[in-house]
């Protein structure tokens, strides 16, 4: 496979296997651990990683022999591997399941497989993730399958270590959040005129919803534009990025490219929308309202006191006066429908994306830049059940039967955001994804239409561009981004 290509294999009867099912449903002539596992449970999703592999050609020559090693181009012995799920949190705020908010701990454990295989017991594999501020983790991997992944390695002699990469992470009581330190570390990468936000005058306000600006300006202002980005990622040689393709609220979509995000050590680093309307140079919401005006007032208080200067009895009087503002807005009709960024007019977040992209593809180990990327990187995307609708938090699961890999995130995310029915124009991640920069790109170099591979006639050999409408998946947008979405006919 090439960078400008993505593989899509799907089975639309295929299913997640039952809870702690990590082994295939067959002996493969290559799995490693047939003299110590017992087959007696179906596993589908095994199956279609595998095929997703073969389809990619890695190590055609040995497919079906008991050294197949399709990882190889990616991983040799030696190798610090860091496998990237979409974990997000422990629950869906809808009552429908959690299948469609995170990347199954089934699909991860072929990718373990193939991964052990490639480093010939040798070097090392961690699963890692920056989870949402509110997320548990500890009751995450719990309920999730990860501690049971990590366990069936555990039974079979083999570490995989599973790590919370969040430096802080928040509890949310009575309508404030309250933030705990975390045993976890972070490395400034400063992209500085690199960034996307170099030119931006209106740096002063950038926000994150609840995180407290003073902060955020202290990694983003007119001198600097820093990441703190995980000592995990960057100390890795192999990046294997597992997104769970999803709507979302801020972004639109969040495939690969969004996916990333994951690997940031403190969220006040990430841009998330821009203070007031595109009016007044911002992108929160799309008409200015006074009480749009004093609810950012005072959540920047807010956020100030809880995170900051721990003054959780004068937020809890802040708090109080946000109450009284929204209850007005309400009475005079003049809240406004799309608060914080989450619709289609955000250009924010999407910007936040791709400096991290370059972050994490070209920083190394001690966090500066270089002219070439400094680790590999693989794509295995979740698709089996994904997430639309008002994702990431409260998404409705879709069924696709899809396991879909690339090379090249703006590639990847290019077929994926096709399939999935974004408008192109309204799809700023791509983009900027897709722009070439004076350094740090993150589209092919081989500058090709990108192309797909697949077991489905309606994909297989076809360009995005040549892909019909009608076989495409139609996502349900998030409320703010309706019309950014193509509806089926």
């Amino acid at each position: 496979m090439k960078e400008n290509e993505a593989v899509i294999i799907q089975d639309l009867n295929a299913l997640y296997p039952d809870k702690g099912i990590f082994a295939p449903d067959e002996f493969y002539p290559e799995y490693l651990f047939k003299d110590k596992i017992k087959i007696s449970n179906k596993n589908s999703v095994y199956r279609l990683v595998r095929e997703a592999f073969h389809l990619a050609g890695y190590d055609a020559e040995n497919y079906g022999l008991a050294n197949w090693n399709p990882l190889k181009k990616f991983i040799k012995p030696g190798d610090v591997v860091l496998i990237k799920p979409n974990m997000v949190r422990e629950k869906n705020f809808l009552d429908v399941g959690e299948e469609c908010v995170y990347t199954q701990p089934s699909v991860a454990a072929p990718v373990i497989d193939y991964a052990l295989k490639a480093l010939n017991n040798s070097g090392k594999i961690i699963i890692a993730d920056s989870p949402v501020q509110e997320c548990d983790f500890e009751k995450f991997i719990e309920t999730s399958g990860y501690k049971d992944l990590i366990n069936f390695y555990a039974n079979l002699n083999i570490k995989i270590e599973l790590k919370d990469l969040r430096e802080f992470h928040s509890s949310y009581k009575d309508g404030l959040h309250y933030y705990v330190k975390n045993d976890a570390q972070g490395i400034d990468v400063n992209l500085n005129q690199d960034s996307l936000f170099a030119n931006n005058k209106n740096h002063k306000n950038l926000r994150v919803t609840n995180y407290d600006p003073h902060i955020l300006n202290k990694f983003h202002n007119s001198k600097n534009h820093v990441y703190k980005i995980s000592d995990y990622a960057l100390n890795a040689d192999v990046i294997i990025n597992m997104p769970k393709p999803k709507s979302h609220g801020k972004a639109g979509l969040t495939i690969s490219l969004k996916n990333l995000i994951g690997v940031i050590a403190r969220k006040e680093c990430i841009p998330h929308h821009t203070n007031g309307s595109p009016a007044h140079g911002g992108d929160e919401y799309e008409s200015p309202t006074v009480f749009g005006f004093i609810n950012n007032k005072l959540l920047d208080c807010l956020n100030y006191l809880t995170q900051t200067a721990n003054n959780y009895k004068l937020a809890e009087i802040i708090k109080f006066l946000s109450r009284v503002n929204n209850k007005l807005s309400r009475i005079f009709k003049s809240r406004a429908k799309l608060v914080y960024g989450s619709w289609h007019g955000n250009n924010t977040i999407c910007k936040s994306i791709i400096d991290i992209n370059k972050c994490v593809l070209y920083a190394d180990k001690q966090g500066n830049l270089q002219n070439t990327k400094q680790r590999k990187y693989l794509i295995v995307a979740d698709m089996i059940i994904s997430g639309e609708h008002n994702g990431p938090l409260s998404p409705e699961p879709k069924h696709n039967g899809m396991i879909a890999i690339g090379e090249n995130p703006a590639a990847f995310d290019c077929v994926m955001s096709k399939l999935m029915g974004i408008k192109p124009e309204y799809f700023r991640t791509l983009k900027y994804a897709q722009a070439r920069y004076e350094k740090y790109n993150l589209t092919p170099e081989n500058n090709l239409p990108v192309r797909v591979i697949s077991n489905c006639e309606k994909y297989n050999n076809k360009t995005v561009h040549e892909i019909s409408d009608k076989d495409l998946l139609y996502f349900k947008p998030h409320d703010g981004w309706e019309e950014a979405f193509l509806q089926k006919n």
